[in-house]
């Protein structure tokens, strides 16, 4: 009876591994096994590399469809879905040879001596102005290139290969595949995307400690811990939301209309003048807020085992009970003296001592939001509190958890 029991426990245990795993061969162009490619579920620890014939075999599978990464240094980064019906079967995996470091629209020779001038600028837009970002180290900065783009007030940044960060305030390895980065140096926002995958450090009692400590604060206030609440909808005892609906200010465009078709318009009664200037000095649109906060069942929907969330405009985010990072206030206030931030603005911002982020979904864009909160859109924009805290110094392995 225990030899049949054991049996039984090994039948079992081999069954769940062989629905747990996904397989494959990674060839190039011609049909050449690729050794030692990188095949990662990304944001996360979960990862291999495939063997010298080019085979791979990965477990440890999140429930229901994945995205899969697969990079090697010389070829075209590949991200597609898998199915649960492609488990446990044989993918046969194609690179294309990559072409070139850059950006499509990007036609410039990088600029010679690019991370003296640019790696300031890359650091705090990608890595973050956070203290973490000081524990932050790029191995390879001299792989990163810079092409200025003075025309547009553009900075874009590409890499040779997948940079290498160490991030010894979190106690990780981050390797990351960065497919594009566009800084605007007008305003300073940043689109970029990336896929990373990281490897916990080895450390000291007393830095594993630490590590444990910072891993907890930054997931606190992750847009992550935010994102897997809301999927179990179990975020009300933690945030508030509110709906931002933006609106056109109609008076100003018809004041602008009127005076392109009049060159003379200040010589019109002063009455009229005043109120013109008074109008034009008006922002081109207004936000009003939602009286009453919003709930699950108005911006999300269950599909299987991710959440599908939608909404107009902007989506406020307001922590109930975290008070919001000395280190952020001192963020805004500095903004607010160089001009780049509006007092108004940062009362929003800083409302009651707590967090407040903006969320914006581009082109009504559907968000899909799997059980642990991971994501993957480039729809989706923050501004606010997660626009400065979610940087490559503060994101931690989707599967963390306290």
């Amino acid at each position: 009876m225990k030899n049949l029991l054991l049996m039984l426990l090994s039948l079992i245990s081999i069954r769940i591994s062989a629905q747990d795993l996904v397989k494959g061969k990674v060839r190039n162009e011609k049909g050449e096994p690729l050794e030692k490619a990188s095949i990662y579920i990304p944001n996360s620890s979960r990862g291999t590399l495939t063997d010298n014939e080019g085979n791979f075999m990965l477990g440890n599978l999140p429930e229901g469809n994945f995205t899969l990464v697969i990079s090697s240094i010389g070829y075209e980064l590949l991200a597609t879905t898998i199915t649960p019906a492609q488990r446990n079967r044989l993918l046969q995996i194609d690179l294309k040879t990559k072409s070139t470091g850059l950006n499509e629209v990007v036609v410039r020779e990088p600029d010679k001596g690019g991370w003296l001038k640019w790696g300031k600028s890359f650091m705090d837009a990608f890595i973050g102005t956070s203290s973490f970002a000081r524990y932050c180290l790029i191995l390879n900065k001299d792989k990163i290139h810079f092409v200025h783009d003075r025309e547009n007030a553009l900075l874009i940044a590409y890499a040779d290969e997948p940079i290498q960060l160490e991030n010894r305030a979190l106690g990780y390895a981050v390797t990351i595949d960065l497919t594009e980065f566009v800084l605007q140096l007008d305003n300073g926002v940043t689109d970029f995307q990336f896929y990373t995958r990281y490897t916990p450090l080895e450390g000291t009692e007393d830095e594993i400690v630490t590590w444990k400590e910072n891993r907890e604060f930054a997931y606190e206030y992750s847009l992550q811990y935010f994102l897997t609440l809301l999927a179990a909808d179990k975020f009300s005892s933690k945030y508030e939301l509110h709906q931002l609906i933006v609106t056109e200010n109609i008076e100003k465009q018809r004041v602008q209309r009127a005076i392109r078709n009049n060159n003379d318009w200040k010589k019109m009664p002063r009455d009229t003048v005043r109120y013109y200037e008074t109008v034009l000095g008006q922002p081109d649109r207004e936000t009003q807020q939602s009286p009453e906060p919003v709930t699950f069942d108005q911006i999300a929907r269950r599909s299987g085992t991710s959440t599908l969330v939608q909404y107009r405009d902007y989506l406020l985010v307001r922590f109930r009970r975290k008070r919001t990072p000395a280190e952020y206030q001192l963020h805004l206030s500095e903004k607010m003296n160089t001009g780049k931030l509006k007092p108004n603005q940062v009362v929003q911002h800083v409302s009651n001592e707590t967090p407040v982020s903006e969320l914006l979904l581009l082109d009504n864009a559907v968000l899909e939001i799997d059980q642990d909160g991971y994501f993957l859109s480039t729809q989706l924009y923050c501004n606010g509190f997660w626009g400065w805290w979610e940087k490559l110094a503060t994101r931690l392995p989707v599967e963390y958890r306290p």
